[in-house]
């Protein structure tokens, strides 16, 4: 490959740092490792290293979920001058109780968006993607809906009985949830990633021609950080359990199996432009589909949901 460049966000574990290694071998010649700060990342170069891969790599520090924090981590690769040829937006934080950032939004949501809105729209804004770029935003399964324990909330029965009719002030309430708002971690997760993806949607409709952003799902896969916020009962019990048996029966994959799926993105063309990509139906692994749901297909839950990312990131005194 020739001066192909790279960034990774929550590249210093899990899915992104196997992602980091497969696109090492296909010859990257530099990837950018989104980590929560130089340290975390300094450690991950070394353990690359160690492991025998070449020395492409620089380190941004960026706590995705925190605006300020984002701005600083978009002006750094603006100032550097990158050119970019491939974004993947995997990082996600999925905490155990509700937690929100200094903006108020729920940490899921923000962790999933809020960054990598800046970075991206920031990234376009000064035309520092490549011609022909390509986006993934880590999609999962559970936006499906069909998931145990992972259901979607009936959005359109809260937007007609509680918001009037309004979408965007719905769609919002869920990003800014009230204090009194029970909160369950593994359905606020599956909500989160359906707004991911429709986040992708709105993008893919204002990206220059030929630059694809796709949601992917890299499948249910147990060996990364996803649980180390959550409780006793999915840490000590479920996880183990997913790891020991979800490989016999079908319902869980490796993290080279992950990673790989992220990056067949390589292999997609302008027709999949926008697509939500996860495993068949019934499965959490396996080959890629596209999936489609009248959720997805809301072009007002699309508009929704980046006007909202789009307000709150705003970098505005």
């Amino acid at each position: 490959m020739n001066q192909k460049t790279a960034l990774v966000t929550g590249a210093n574990s899990g899915v992104g740092l196997e992602t980091v290694k497969q696109l090492s071998q296909l010859g990257y010649t530099k990837i950018i490792l989104v980590c929560r700060t130089i340290e975390k990342g300094e450690v991950t170069i070394k353990k690359l290293l160690d492991e025998g891969f070449n020395n492409v790599y620089s380190v941004l520090a960026a706590n995705l979920a925190d605006k300020k924090s984002s701005h600083n981590a978009l002006k750094e690769l603006i100032d550097k001058n990158y050119r970019i040829n491939l974004l993947i937006l995997n990082a996600c934080i999925v905490p155990k109780t509700l937690e929100r950032n200094d903006d108020g939004m729920e940490l899921s949501f923000a962790s999933a968006l809020l960054g990598h809105h800046i970075l991206t729209v920031g990234l376009l804004d000064a035309d520092l993607l490549t011609t022909d770029a390509r986006i993934v935003t880590a999609g999962s399964e559970a936006a499906r809906g069909d998931m145990p324990m992972m259901g979607l909330p009936n959005i359109d029965k809260i937007i007609n009985e509680e918001f009037n009719g309004d979408s965007e002030d719905t769609l919002r309430s869920f990003m800014f949830p009230s204090s009194n708002k029970k909160y369950h971690p593994m359905k606020n997760y599956s909500l989160t990633k359906l707004y991911v993806s429709l986040w992708t949607r709105s993008l893919a409709r204002k990206l220059p021609n030929h630059i694809i952003a796709n949601s992917i799902s890299p499948g249910a896969t147990p060996n990364t950080n996803f649980a180390r916020h959550q409780s006793w009962v999915m840490q000590k019990i479920m996880l183990p359990i997913m790891k020991t048996f979800g490989p016999m029966m079908g319902m869980s994959g490796t993290l080279k199996d992950a990673a790989k799926r992220y990056l067949k993105i390589l292999d997609f063309d302008e027709t999949t432009n926008g697509k939500f990509w996860v495993s068949k139906k019934g499965k959490m692994i396996g080959p890629l589909v596209i999936f489609s749901s009248p959720y997805l297909e809301n072009v007002n839950f699309q508009n929704a949901v980046w006007n909202v990312i789009e307000n709150t990131s705003s970098n505005k005194a």
